[in-house]
């Protein structure tokens, strides 16, 4: 037999069975269970992936203090020797400093009033 005739045959047996069902009325509140299920279904899989991030941070974390822990241990300590610094230019990087953070907390206010707008006018 081909291919075709048998989908064509199964096809026609399914549409037989549906015509014997008899035609049943959903619930009222058939859409909005639904919606909760896919609602609780996501914020599941949120949960979950937060929780899987989070976890790998922490491994993460526990792998890089454990690294540490083993190159003070095993590794010759080495003298830090601090050299002297010359001042004289401090003013300048404190200036440059201090103007990159002004800069930086304006950029995050005005983004932060824009945002606040966009979602009033929504």
């Amino acid at each position: 037999m081909d291919k075709n005739m048998i989908q064509k045959k199964s096809a026609g047996r399914l549409e037989e069975t549906f015509s014997r069902l008899p035609e049943t009325e959903l619930p009222e509140a058939f859409r909005a269970n639904i919606m909760r299920q896919v609602m609780r279904t996501a914020e599941a899989k949120r949960r979950r992936d937060g929780i899987i991030g989070l976890l790998m941070v922490i491994l993460a974390s526990i792998f890089m203090a454990a690294l540490a822990i083993v190159s003070c241990l095993y590794l010759a300590p080495q003298r830090i020797e601090i050299p002297d610094m010359e001042t004289s230019s401090l003013p300048f990087y404190l200036s440059l400093g201090g103007l990159t953070l002004f800069l930086l907390t304006a950029d995050y206010l005005l983004r932060k009033r824009y945002r606040d707008r966009e979602r009033k006018a929504e």
